[in-house]
């Protein structure tokens, strides 16, 4: 690209990004808020029923990857299990559609 040309694609994204976060404020939604429950959601065993609490500070945590889908993680093989056969994740989990 020559100096003084502007990027094609570059302008189009950058819109896009400045409707996204207008339709975020619109709805109440705050950037900075969501990205630390979405770190928060990270750090959490989802099997809706596990007793398993850890700390917020606590940011080594290692928990347990779906293999088929990668979104879901746990924070023990028993877990897992019980979330695949009681909790749902078998008929959701992306590895199976």
């Amino acid at each position: 690209m020559q100096e003084g040309q502007s990027d094609p694609i570059r302008e189009p994204i950058s819109a896009l990004l400045d409707t996204w976060f207008a339709f975020g404020s619109l709805l109440g939604l705050d950037a900075d808020e969501q990205r630390c429950r979405h770190e928060q959601d990270r750090l959490r065993c989802w099997w809706r029923g596990c007793q398993c609490k850890p700390r917020k500070d606590d940011t080594t945590i290692k928990l347990l990857q779906c293999a088929g889908c990668g979104e879901v993680r746990y924070c023990s093989k028993k877990c897992q299990r019980i979330d695949w056969t009681a909790g749902g994740h078998k008929r959701m989990c992306r590895r199976l559609k």
